[in-house]
C-alpha cells in the first residue's frame, strides 16, 4: 500500500511540474516574440527617424533660435556623457561574461544538489541575458541620442544659414551705405568747390567793383579839381579886371609917388637880394634834406660810394651856384649902374614891365608846382615804399609757393591714402567672394556629409562608414576653410576701414592747405597791386620834382630875364653904352653860370637818384622818420623863405611900378593898364579852358559812374550766386551726415550680423561635435552589443547544463524520505482521484514530454543563429538574439521553478 501511496504520489507531483514547466516555456516563448516584436518596430522607427528629423529640421529652419540650438547642444552632450557612462559600464560587465568560465558537467542525480547547480547555472545565464538585454537598451539609447544630434545639426546648420543670409543682407546694406556715403561725399565736395569757384567770382566781382568805385573816387575828385580849378580862374579873372582898375587908377596917382618909390625900390631891392640869399640856403638845406631821405634807403656800401659821388656833385653844384651868384653880383651890379641910367626909354620900361609879369607867372607855375610835389609826396608816402613793395610782393610769393607746396603734399597724402584704401577695398572684395565661395562650398560638403549619414544609416556596411567619414573630413575642412576666409575677410574689412577714414581724415585735412593757398594768392595779388600803386605814386612824385626843376628853371630864366630888363632901365637911364656892354657881359655871365648851375644840378640829382638806389630797407627804416622830418621841416623853411622871397619880389614890383610910374607918370600908367587888359584877356581865357576841363571831368565822371553801377550790379549778382552755392554746399554736408550716420549704423548692424554668424558657426561646430561623439557611442554601444551576442552561446550552454541536471535528477531519492508523513491523511483523497491522476498523468506526461522537446529545439536553435548568422546578430535591428534569451531565460526560470516545486513536494 505504500508502494502505491508512493507511486499514486510521484504521478501528481509529475503531473504539476509538468503543468508549471509548460506554462513557464509557453510564457516565455510569447515574451520573446513581443521583445522581438518590439525591437523590430523600433528597428522600423529608426529607420523612418531621418523623415521625421528632416521634418522637425524644416520647421526650425524658420523658427530655431541661437539659444535653442545651444540648449539642444547641452542636452545632447548631456545625453552623450550619460551613454558614454553606462556603455563603458556595461562593457565592462560583458567583457567579465566573456571571461567567466563554464563549469565542466555535472552528473549528480540528487534531486536537491541537481537544483542547486542548475539554479546557480541559471542565474550566470541570467546575467549574461541580462547584460546582453542591457547591451541593446545602451544601443537604442545611443541610437536616439544619434537622431537627436543629427537633428540638432540640421537645426544648427539652419540657424547658420539664416544667419548667414542676415549677415548678407546687413552686407548688402552696408555697401548700398557706402555707396550713398560715397555719392554723398563727392556731392558735398562738388559743392564745397561751387561754393569756392563762386566765392571766387565774388570776390573777382568785388575786386571790379573795387576797381570801378577808386575809378569813381578818381573821376569825382578829378571833377571837383577840375570845378577848383575854373573857380580859381575865376577868381583871377576878377583878379585882373581888379588890377586894371587899379592900373587905370594908379595912372592918376603916378607922379607923387616918384621919390617916395625910387627910395623903396631900393630898399624892395636889398630886400628882395637878402630873401634870395635866404631861399637859396633853404632850397639847399631842403634838397640836401630830400637827399638825406634818398640815402636813407641807400645799402651801406652803396651807400658810401653815392654819398662821395653826392657830394662831389654837390661840391661842383655849390661852386657853380658860387660862380651863378657871382654872375648874379655882376648883374646886381649892372642893375646899380642901371639905376643912375634914368633916361631909359619906352621900350627899356616895356620890357621890364614884361619881364615882371612873366615873374608872376613863373612865380605862380612854380607854387602850383611845389604843392603838386607835396601833394605826390604825400600819395607816395601813404602808397609806402617801392621797395618795401617789392620785398612784400617777393615775400608774399614765398609764401604762395610755400602754400601751394603745403596744399599739394596734403592732396597727394589725401590721394595716396585714398589709393590705399581703394586697393585695401578691392582685396576686401575679393576676400568676400572667396568666403563666399568657401561658404558655397562648405554648405555642399554639409550637404555630402548629410547624405553620407543617411546612406550608412540605411545599409551600415564598412565601405559606407568609411564614405560617411571621409565626407565628415571634407565638410570640417571646408569649414575650416570658411573659417579661414571669414577671418581674411574681416581682417581686410578693418584694414579698409582704418585706410578709408584715414583717407577721409587726409581730405579733410586738405581744406586748411587750400584755404591758406587762395589766401596766398590773394596776398600776392594784394601786395603786386599794392607795388603797381606805389610805383606810380612814386613816378608821381618824380614827375612832380621834374616840374617843380622845370618851373624853377622858368622862374631862374625869367627873374634873370627881370634883371636884364632892370639892366636895360639902368642902361636906358644912364645912357650909357658901357653899363649896357656891361649888362650884356653880365647877361651871357649869369647865362653860362646858370647853364653850368643846371648841369651841376642835373649831375647833383642823378648822384642823389644813385644814393636813393643804393639803400636797404633796414637803413631806411632806421632813418626815414629822422630824415623825413628834418626834410619836412626843411620843406616848412624853404616854403616860408618862398613865401618871403615872394612877398620881397611883390614889394619889389610895387618898387618898380612906383619907380617906373613915378619915372614915367602917364606912360608907365598908360602901359599897365594895357598890360592889365592884357591879363583880363589871359584870364578869361583860362577860365574858358578851365570850364572846358570842368565839363570834361564832368563827363569822365558820368562815365565812371556807370561803371560803377555796372560793377555794383555783377557784385551783387555774384554774392548772390555765392550765398546759393554756400547754401547747397550745407545741404550736401548735411546729407553727408545723413549717409554718414546711416553707413555706420549699417556697419554696426553688419558687425552684429557677424558675430550672430560666428555664434551660430559656433553651435554647427558644437552640433558636430555632438554628433561625432554621439556616433562613437554608437559604434561603442554595437560594438558591446556584438560581445554580448558572443556570450550567447555560454548562456545556451550554461542552461543546456541546467537542463541536462533537471533531466537526470533521480526524484525516488526524494519520494523515500519520510513517505509516511507525507502520505498521511490522503488515502481518500487518492482514492476518490485515481483515475483522474492517472488520467491527467498521461496528459501531463504527453505534455511534458512535448514542452521538453519544444525546450531542446528552442535551445538549438538559438545555438544554429548564433552560429551561422552571427553577422545578422551584430545588427541592432534584428533582436532575434534577445528573443532567443527571453526563451532561454523563460526555460530556466521554469527549470528553476520546477526544482523548487519539487522540493516544496518533498517536504
Amino acid at each position: 500500500m505504500e508502494n502505491r501511496n508512493n507511486a499514486l504520489h510521484y504521478k501528481m507531483y509529475k503531473s504539476g511540474k509538468s503543468i508549471v514547466y509548460a506554462g513557464l516555456a509557453t510564457t516565455a516563448a510569447l515574451a520573446g516574440l513581443v521583445l522581438a516584436n518590439t525591437n523590430a518596430t523600433a528597428v522600423h522607427a529608426d529607420a523612418a527617424t531621418p523623415t521625421s528629423a528632416a521634418v522637425t529640421s524644416q520647421a526650425a529652419t524658420t523658427a530655431v533660435a541661437s539659444d535653442a540650438v545651444s540648449d539642444a547642444n547641452s542636452t545632447v552632450a548631456s545625453a552623450n556623457t550619460a551613454n558614454s557612462s553606462a556603455i563603458a559600464s556595461n562593457s565592462a560587465a560583458v567583457k567579465s561574461d566573456a571571461d567567466t568560465t563554464v563549469p565542466a558537467s555535472s552528473t549528480t542525480t540528487e534531486p536537491k544538489a541537481a537544483t542547486s547547480e542548475a539554479t546557480q547555472l541559471t542565474s550566470q545565464a541570467k546575467g549574461i541575458t541580462d547584460n546582453t538585454a542591457t547591451a541593446s537598451q545602451n544601443l537604442s539609447n545611443a541610437q536616439t541620442t544619434l537622431t537627436s544630434a543629427s537633428a540638432n545639426v540640421k537645426s544648427a546648420t539652419t540657424a547658420y544659414e539664416a544667419a548667414k543670409s542676415a549677415a548678407d543682407v546687413a552686407s548688402k546694406n552696408a555697401n548700398k551705405a557706402a555707396e550713398d556715403y560715397t555719392t554723398a561725399k563727392q556731392a558735398a565736395k562738388d559743392a564745397q568747390a561751387a561754393a569756392m569757384a563762386a566765392q571766387k567770382k565774388a570776390n573777382e566781382a568785388g575786386q571790379s567793383f573795387n576797381a570801378a568805385s577808386d575809378a569813381l573816387v578818381a573821376a569825382k575828385k578829378a571833377a571837383k579839381d577840375a570845378q577848383d580849378a575854373a573857380n580859381a580862374a575865376g577868381e583871377k579873372l576878377e583878379v585882373a579886371k581888379s588890377t586894371l582898375a587899379n592900373a587905370n587908377k594908379a595912372l592918376n596917382d603916378a607922379h607923387e609917388a616918384n621919390v617916395a618909390a625910387i627910395k623903396s625900390y631900393n630898399d624892395a631891392k636889398s630886400a628882395l637880394e637878402k630873401a634870395e640869399q635866404l631861399v637859396k640856403g633853404a632850397q639847399d638845406a631842403a634838397d640836401q634834406a630830400k637827399n638825406n631821405v634818398t640815402a636813407a634807403q641807400n645799402g651801406l656800401e652803396n651807400a658810401k660810394s653815392a654819398a662821395s659821388a653826392y657830394t662831389e656833385a654837390q661840391n661842383n653844384a655849390n661852386n657853380a651856384g658860387a660862380k651863378l651868384e657871382d654872375a648874379n653880383s655882376a648883374l646886381a651890379s649892372a642893375n646899380t649902374a642901371l639905376d643912375t641910367a634914368h633916361e631909359a626909354n619906352v621900350n627899356a620900361i616895356n620890357n621890364y614891365n614884361a619881364a615882371s609879369n612873366a615873374v608872376s607867372s613863373a612865380q605862380t607855375a612854380f607854387d602850383n608846382a611845389r604843392n603838386n610835389e607835396t601833394s605826390a609826396a604825400e600819395s607816395a608816402a601813404k602808397a609806402g615804399s617801392v621797395e618795401d613793395w617789392k620785398q612784400n610782393v617777393a615775400n608774399a610769393e614765398a609764401e604762395a609757393a610755400k602754400a601751394e607746396t603745403n596744399l599739394h603734399n596734403a592732396q597727394f597724402i589725401a590721394q595716396h591714402k585714398r589709393a590705399h584704401a581703394d586697393n585695401l577695398k578691392t582685396l576686401w572684395d575679393q576676400a568676400g567672394q572667396k568666403l563666399n565661395d568657401a561658404t558655397v562650398n562648405e554648405a555642399q560638403k554639409l550637404d555630402a556629409y548629410k547624405n553620407a549619414y543617411h546612406v550608412w544609416n540605411n545599409d551600415r556596411t564598412q565601405e559606407n562608414w568609411n564614405k560617411y567619414l571621409q565626407a565628415g573630413k571634407q565638410y570640417h575642412e571646408a569649414q575650416s576653410a570658411t573659417t579661414d576666409a571669414q577671418t581674411a575677410a574681416t581682417k581686410l574689412g578693418q584694414e579698409y576701414t582704418d585706410a578709408d577714414n584715414a583717407a577721409l581724415k587726409a581730405e579733410a585735412a586738405v581744406k586748411g592747405p587750400q584755404t591758406a593757398a587762395d589766401q596766398a594768392k590773394n596776398n600776392v595779388t594784394a601786395a603786386h597791386n599794392g607795388l603797381i600803386n606805389a610805383q606810380k605814386a612814386h613816378q608821381d612824385y618824380l614827375d612832380a620834382q621834374a616840374t617843380v626843376q622845370k618851373t624853377g628853371k622858368a622862374l631862374n630864366n625869367v627873374q634873370q630875364n627881370l634883371k636884364a630888363a632892370q639892366h636895360q632901365v639902368i642902361v636906358a637911364r644912364n645912357n650909357s653904352k658901357k653899363a649896357a656892354n656891361d649888362v650884356k657881359v653880365a647877361k651871357a655871365n649869369v647865362a653860362a653860370a646858370q647853364t653850368a648851375f643846371d648841369e651841376a644840378r642835373n649831375t647833383e640829382t642823378n648822384a642823389a637818384e644813385a644814393a636813393a638806389k643804393a639803400g636797404t630797407v633796414d637803413e631806411w627804416q632806421q632813418n626815414v622818420e629822422s630824415s623825413e622830418k628834418a626834410a619836412e621841416k626843411a620843406e616848412t623853411t624853404l616854403h616860408n623863405a618862398q613865401n618871403a622871397l615872394t612877398e620881397a619880389q611883390q614889394n619889389l614890383k610895387a618898387a618898380q611900378h612906383q619907380v617906373i610910374v613915378a619915372r614915367d607918370n602917364y606912360k608907365k600908367a598908360a602901359n599897365d593898364v594895357k598890360t592889365a587888359k592884357a591879363n583880363v584877356a589871359a584870364a578869361q581865357t583860362a577860365f574858358d579852358e578851365a570850364r572846358n576841363a570842368e565839363t570834361k571831368a564832368d563827363e569822365a565822371q558820368a562815365v565812371a559812374q556807370e561803371a560803377f553801377n555796372k560793377a555794383q550790379t555783377a557784385f551783387d549778382e555774384a554774392r548772390n550766386a555765392e550765398t546759393k552755392a554756400d547754401e547747397a554746399a550745407k545741404a550736401a554736408n548735411d546729407k553727408l551726415a545723413t549717409a554718414t550716420k546711416a553707413y555706420d549704423d549699417a556697419e554696426n548692424a553688419l558687425t552684429k550680423a557677424d558675430e550672430a554668424v560666428k555664434t551660430a558657426h559656433q553651435d554647427v561646430l558644437n552640433a558636430n561635435q555632438n554628433l561625432k561623439d554621439a556616433q562613437a557611442n554608437v559604434e561603442a554601444a554595437q560594438k558591446v552589443v556584438n560581445e554580448a551576442a558572443a556570450n550567447a552561446a555560454k548562456a545556451s550552454q550554461l542552461l543546456e547544463q541546467a537542463n541536462n541536471l533537471l533531466k537526470n535528477i533521480d526524484w525516488n531519492q526524494n519520494a523515500n524520505n519520510d513517505s509516511d508523513n507525507n502520505n498521511s491523511g490522503s488515502n481518500s483523497t487518492n482514492d476518490d482521484n485515481i483515475i483522474t491522476n492517472n488520467n491527467g498523468s498521461n496528459v501531463n506526461n504527453s505534455s511534458s514530454h512535448a514542452v521538453n522537446n519544444g525546450l531542446v529545439s528552442e535551445k538549438v536553435a538559438v545555438k544554429s543563429n548564433n552560429n551561422n548568422d552571427t553577422k545578422a546578430a551584430t545588427l541592432p535591428q534584428t533582436g532575434n538574439e534577445n528573443a532567443s534569451a527571453i526563451v532561454a531565460l523563460g526555460a530556466v526560470s521554469a527549470m528553476f521553478g520546477l526544482g523548487l516545486a519539487a522540493k516544496k513536494r518533498e517536504f
